[in-house]
């Protein structure tokens, strides 16, 4: 019988972590930023749906009006852990940019309203940043970012990955 896909932890073990391991394996392949943008996203309708009784007495989120709302579905489970950790919601901007095409502006100062914000390009040796993503010449995926600070997908990656192992340790929901 094949391996069923039928909860949270099942999904981060089939789905996320082999999409994150296949985009860290190949940083320049921006069909594996999209899938990976996927994944990280979309744990979080996986997580809600495996934990929908305590997410909804625990996280609430600011609605378009600037109001403190409960989380009562994945939508606003989504909106909670983007009010938790901003770069959530450029993750999920790409995601739907890649899925979409032409999106609406999300609330993060980088986030796309395109799928071509995601894009692939190379620097000059040595010009890669301390800290940020690999050392010059090398090609890999960028978001663009405001004032040309563009995003290396590598560190936002990384980043949501780590959100999501910090988020399920504080409120005890065991990715193993």
């Amino acid at each position: 019988m094949p391996d069923l896909i039928d909860d949270y932890k099942k999904f981060w073990k089939c789905i996320v972590l082999p999409d994150y391991q296949d985009f860290m394996s190949e940083i320049d392949n921006v069909r594996k930023a999209f899938h990976l943008a996927g994944s990280l996203f979309h744990m979080a309708d996986w997580l809600y749906w495996g934990n929908k009784n305590y997410i909804d007495a625990n996280f609430s989120f600011i609605d378009k009006n600037g109001a403190t709302q409960p989380v009562s579905d994945e939508k606003t489970f989504a909106n909670a852990v983007r009010d938790l950790y901003p770069d959530f919601e450029l993750i999920r901007g790409i995601a739907n940019a890649g899925k979409h095409l032409q999106i609406r502006k999300g609330q993060h100062d980088a986030s796309p309203v395109s799928a071509s914000n995601t894009y692939v390009t190379s620097t000059g040796f040595g010009t890669g940043g301390y800290g940020m993503g690999p050392y010059g010449g090398t090609p890999r995926v960028l978001q663009q970012g405001p004032n040309n600070q563009d995003i290396e997908m590598t560190d936002l990656a990384k980043r949501i990955h780590e959100m999501w192992v910090k988020l399920c340790a504080d409120h005890n929901f065991s990715l193993e």
